[in-house]
């Protein structure tokens, strides 16, 4: 480090910190090795964290998973959010990255994925996803016949490194087998210290090219119900629940879907798409909805919304919203100190009561013949 870059660790005046304010956010992370893929005209996509975007035209980075955090809309902003750095030393790793910048500012070489989705070219798949399966199964608590069923069904599969893959399958027909989407969920927890986002324990992509306002679902019959959550392990939780209660019945003719977040425009091309198949089918039946969100705030606010939109649009002769119900998770403390907060917690947490009733049963039962036998 030379001795001007020492004194500028130490203090920085006003020209110092207009430059570092000043340089291109995108230029700034790629010489930091970020790697992004552009989405659309002007929009950039981080290639393994699909929450993070950076606007061109804007110059301004959105982390849209995390709500405690803010847009930046300079370089030091950025670096504090990527990096955790302190204002000092954000402007001194801009000073010391800029030197790698081109003098055109944002570098010609943009990792560079294909645009257009491309299954086969993305994913390689396992016969038998095994790392996936125990995964699911075991750390998940997810039912197995249900794992199975789904992997017959071809909506889920397991690629070469492990991960679980998420197929999406076109929502508009019924039984569809074209692919229009794929979300990645790895299988190995990220160690702290390596995170984009502490709360982001597992590694998680969508696959470029994958259809906007689209997501993970799967059919059981022909459905006339929808059920819609934030991810895909939050329905197959929920249906998991709903065969270990052995209340199989209710889950007939049901869509189970994925928002991929918090994404309205998702949930109401889910629901064109069960209505259409309703009317295609000739069975005409007006469409249930049944909301499973995360019990946090931004789960809260989307309830909100919802109960905003069903009120805002009239569906035959009744209000959409009279179409929706909601169903949220206990605020239970969990072992860890912390409160419930999605379908797969309470899932597990069901799975661990359940198991200590069965012992506490099993004990009870010996106990009569242990005090006979001492007799």
């Amino acid at each position: 480090m030379t001795e001007t870059e020492k004194k500028r660790s130490r203090f920085f005046n006003q020209k110092d910190k207009e430059f570092a304010r000043s340089v291109n956010i995108l230029s700034y992370l790629q010489a930091c090795g970020e790697q992004f893929e552009e989405v659309s005209s002007g929009t950039y996509q981080h290639a393994d964290h699909d929450s993070l975007r950076y606007n061109i035209q804007k110059n301004v980075l959105n982390h849209f998973s995390d709500t405690n955090s803010k847009a930046a809309f300079n370089c030091i902003d950025a670096a504090i959010l990527m990096y955790g750095f302190t204002y000092s030393e954000a402007v001194h790793d801009i000073f010391k990255k800029s030197k790698l910048i081109p003098e055109g500012g944002i570098q010609q070489t943009f990792y560079s994925k294909p645009k257009n989705f491309d299954y086969n070219r993305d994913v390689k798949e396992v016969a038998f996803p095994q790392r996936a399966y125990r995964y699911l199964t075991e750390e998940r608590g997810l039912n197995k016949k249900l794992i199975d069923f789904c992997i017959k069904d071809g909506t889920i599969a397991g690629d070469t490194l492990g991960n679980v893959v998420f197929k999406w399958k076109d929502m508009k027909d019924y039984k569809s087998n074209k692919l229009v989407g794929a979300s990645i969920r790895g299988t190995r927890i990220i160690p702290e210290e390596k995170r984009k986002d502490p709360k982001t324990k597992y590694f998680r992509k969508i696959l470029a090219g994958s259809q906007s306002n689209a997501g993970y679902y799967f059919d059981l019959g022909i459905p006339e119900k929808l059920v819609i959550g934030e991810a895909a392990i939050d329905v197959l939780s929920y249906v998991s629940r709903k065969i270990n209660n052995g209340e199989k019945e209710t889950l007939k003719n049901t869509r189970f879907a994925s928002m991929e977040g918090l994404k309205d425009k998702t949930f109401l091309n889910q629901f064109t798409a069960v209505n259409h198949i309703q009317q295609k089918t000739g069975r005409n039946k007006t469409p249930k909805v049944l909301f499973i969100v995360d019990n946090d705030q931004p789960g809260q606010d989307f309830i909100f919304k919802m109960e905003d939109l069903g009120e805002s649009y009239d569906f035959g002769d009744c209000k959409l919203g009279d179409c929706f119900s909601y169903e949220m998770v206990p605020s239970i403390e969990m072992e860890n100190g912390k409160l419930m907060k999605d379908q797969n917690d309470l899932l597990l947490y069901m799975s661990r009561q359940n198991k200590e009733l069965v012992q506490e049963v099993n004990v009870n039962q010996q106990q009569p013949h242990q005090q006979l036998g001492g007799r």
